[in-house]
């Protein structure tokens, strides 16, 4: 499994919200303007994997090796409450408002608690900050919470020895993943300016700036969160970008989005013999999305992500096994086709 449950977490649950904050913003100044301040929706995601192998050596792309490499799903229940916060009477000002969303999700292999506050001084910039705990457990081949055995690994005429990899479970409520972000986003309606149904180019850029860990654990311990290896505590990036062309049909928007994530720095004090990992490495993708209205309550957006990773000197077959290998470069490859439907419930 590649570093990608929380990725497609972020994906399928925080970035859209994007879409049902445009979407609110759209009733709102309309003839169809909703007074209320509460909603509950469900978002249940799944994602599926092909298979691509590790090449090593310089920047490349890794072609298909199966069609199969895995499958995942969660499920979140949220609950946005909107508190309106005009700061004038000006037209850029009177729709001001803050959003509080708890939610929790749950996953084959997770259970997790969240929160969010999103501040919308203007139509086109909001300020996010929040939070999330949670605990794992294993499920076949699953693993929601687990931690790497440095003790068993061995070595052999100074190249590691992959089978010696090994992540134990950790007993679940034991120890715990949380997570806590703040973020600015900035939004552009091209049918705000020229306004017509057809004229809808929409555009969102956003950073974020987050710290992962997990209790229990010191600096130099590497940690499994939802099925994904080779985390440690430490300070993170994500910043994104969408450009999306709406549209009144079912196949209510189109678009691609850009992503860049990584550590802020080296967050692995202990590496055994290899300081090369590049830690910092910035991952980045490009995925074509569609959203589709299949009623006035229910909707799937569906994205296919091309994304990169990196690429090492040394051959290697287990993702566990990278932060003792050196670093050469990116790797791309077709990471996954995901799928998310959401329904409003109010």
């Amino acid at each position: 499994m590649n570093h990608r449950f929380l990725a497609f977490i972020i994906i399928l649950f925080a970035l859209p919200a994007f879409f049902s904050a445009q979407d609110s913003s759209e009733q709102e100044s309309g003839e169809h303007k909703n007074s209320e301040n509460l909603s509950i929706y469900l978002n249940v995601a799944t994602a599926y994997y092909p298979k691509s192998a590790y090449k090593s050596g310089g920047t490349h792309f890794s072609p298909f090796a199966g069609f199969f490499s895995g499958a995942e799903g969660a499920a979140t229940l949220n609950a946005d409450i909107k508190i309106p916060t005009p700061l004038g009477n000006h037209w850029l000002l009177r729709d001001a408002n803050l959003v509080l969303t708890p939610a929790f999700e749950l996953s084959p292999v997770t259970i997790k608690m969240l929160f969010n506050a999103n501040f919308t001084p203007l139509p086109f910039l909001s300020f996010s900050a929040g939070g999330s705990i949670g605990t794992g457990w294993h499920l076949f081949n699953w693993h929601g919470l687990a931690g790497l055995n440095k003790q068993k690994i061995t070595w052999t005429n100074g190249v590691i020895d992959e089978d010696s990899i090994e992540y134990e479970d950790y007993t679940p409520f034991s120890k715990w993943y949380y997570d806590f972000w703040a973020q600015g986003m900035f939004m552009f309606d091209f049918g705000a300016v020229f306004p017509g149904e057809w004229h809808h180019v929409i555009f969102t850029a956003s950073y974020q700036i987050l710290y992962k860990g997990l209790t229990g654990t010191k600096s130099d311990d590497i940690w499994e969160w939802q099925n994904t290896v080779n985390y440690a505590n430490g300070l993170q990036y994500y910043a994104s970008s969408i450009l999306a062309y709406q549209m009144p049909l079912k196949l209510y928007r189109v678009g691609i989005m850009t992503e860049l994530s990584g550590y802020v720095k080296n967050p692995y004090d202990d590496l055994g013999s290899n300081d090369n990992y590049n830690a910092t490495f910035a991952k980045l993708s490009f995925s074509p999305l569609a959203q589709v209205n299949l009623t006035d309550k229910d909707s799937l957006l569906i994205i296919a992500q091309i994304a990169s990773r990196r690429s090492f000197e040394e051959d290697h077959e287990k993702e566990a096994t990278e932060p003792y290998l050196s670093y050469d470069g990116y790797e791309w490859f077709f990471n996954r086709l995901a799928v998310r439907w959401t329904h409003t419930f109010k």
